[in-house]
C-alpha cells in the first residue's frame, strides 16, 4: 500500500500521474464517494485514525479519483487507484508487468495508449506505481522515464498541458 501521512516532511515520492487539464476540475470536484465495500470502509477508517490523506492501493476502471470515506468526515480519504485502460496489458505497474514477463517497449506503449485514453475521458489522472526496481535489466525503469519525457514534451501535441505530479500534489489540487 502506498499511503501518506498529511504534513509528512519531504516530498511525496509514492508515484507520480498526469495531472487533469482544467477543463476537469469539475470533474474531480463530484469523484463519487466509494463505501459500500465493508474493506474500504475499514480502510478508510484506519488510513483517517492515523493521519493519512489518500490511499493507492486499490486498483479501479478509469475514472477520477474517488473519495473512500463521506467527504463530510473530518478527514476524509481520497483513493487514487491504478487503472487497467482498454488494451492495457495489466495494471500500470512494473511488478505486474514483470510477473507477466512484458517487455519495456510493451510497458511504454500501453503508458502511451492510458495517458491519452485518459485525455479523452475528461482528462482524468493517470497514475502509475513503480518501484524503480531494476527489473527486466531497467527496461521498466527506463519506460517509466520515457514516458514521462513524452509527456512534458506534450504527447506529441496530443496533451500540452499535462502535467508530471505527485499524488500529494494531486490531493493538495482535488481538496481546493
Amino acid at each position: 500500500m502506498t499511503t501518506t501521512r498529511r504534513g509528512s516532511p519531504g516530498p511525496a515520492r509514492s508515484g507520480r500521474l498526469v495531472r487533469p487539464a482544467p477543463a476537469s476540475a469539475a470533474l474531480l470536484e463530484h469523484a463519487r464517494v466509494e463505501t459500500s465495500v465493508p474493506h474500504l470502509r475499514s480502510l478508510a477508517e484506519a488510513l483517517g485514525k492515523l493521519g493519512y490523506a489518500y490511499d493507492t492501493s486499490q486498483s479501479a476502471s478509469p475514472g477520477p479519483p474517488y473519495w473512500i470515506s463521506p467527504r463530510t468526515e473530518k478527514k476524509p480519504i481520497l483513493e487514487f487507484a491504478l487503472m487497467v485502460h482498454p488494451g492495457a496489458l495489466t495494471i500500470p505497474m512494473d511488478y505486474n508487468y514483470g510477473r507477466l514477463r512484458a517487455t519495456g517497449a510493451r510497458m511504454e506503449a500501453d503508458y502511451r495508449a492510458a495517458i491519452l485514453s485518459a485525455r479523452g475521458r475528461q482528462n482524468v489522472p493517470f497514475n502509475v506505481g513503480h518501484h524503480f526496481a531494476e527489473w527486466e535489466e531497467g527496461a521498466y525503469v527506463t519506460a517509466l522515464e520515457k514516458t514521462v519525457a513524452w509527456v512534458i514534451a506534450g504527447c506529441d501535441d496530443a496533451c500540452p498541458k499535462a502535467e508530471v505530479i505527485s499524488f500529494r500534489e494531486l490531493d493538495r489540487r482535488v481538496r481546493q
